[in-house]
């Protein structure tokens, strides 16, 4: 891929990947122009997705269903991205362990975002929440004084409850 001019990359169900093939793949895709990566329903962990951190360029990344990354790596991933400054379009973390810790890195990280205009976070409470009532306050408290501007949200099967849901209807 170094050198190519691939924009956009599915690399979606394949299961088989580890966590050390992930580390160089996105090592090197950070080098190419690469804007889309489509990476669900795989077994990537904490250090692959911080890998995914050091692509600057994307513009649409869908992670998921990908259980293996556990709330403290999201913390870190949402931190990355943030300090490098990208600008996505979309982002899919549906069905993951995204979890209360990494709400506010989370919410920072959106609030950063003036391109994004999807988000998709269906089912990211799994049968028990991760994301409580109070992260969902949290999440929604932050995103209330940024100037995101989206087009689709998703927040299906999540167990948002009427408290939460006055708090998002602000946004």
């Amino acid at each position: 891929l170094r050198g190519s001019s691939v924009k956009d990359l599915n690399l979606s169900c394949n299961r088989s990947i580890t966590s050390s093939g992930c580390q160089l793949l996105f090592n090197q895709l950070s080098q190419t122009s690469i804007e889309k990566l489509d990476f669900r329903i795989n077994n990537m962990d904490n250090g692959g997705l911080a890998a995914v951190a050091s692509i600057s360029t994307l513009k649409s990344l869908d992670l998921y269903n990908n259980k293996k990354i556990t709330p403290a790596g999201w913390w870190t991933f949402f931190n990355l991205l943030q300090r490098i400054g990208i600008q996505l379009v979309k982002l899919d973390i549906s069905e993951n362990n995204i979890g209360n810790g990494s709400v506010d890195a989370l919410g920072s990280l959106l609030g950063s975002m003036n391109t994004l205009k999807e988000l998709l976070m269906n089912e990211t409470s799994g049968d028990e929440p991760d994301i409580t009532s109070q992260g969902w306050v949290t999440l929604f408290t932050t995103l209330q004084g940024s100037n995101l501007d989206l087009v689709d949200l998703n927040l299906g099967n999540n167990r948002i409850d009427d408290e939460r849901l006055q708090l998002l209807v602000r946004l």
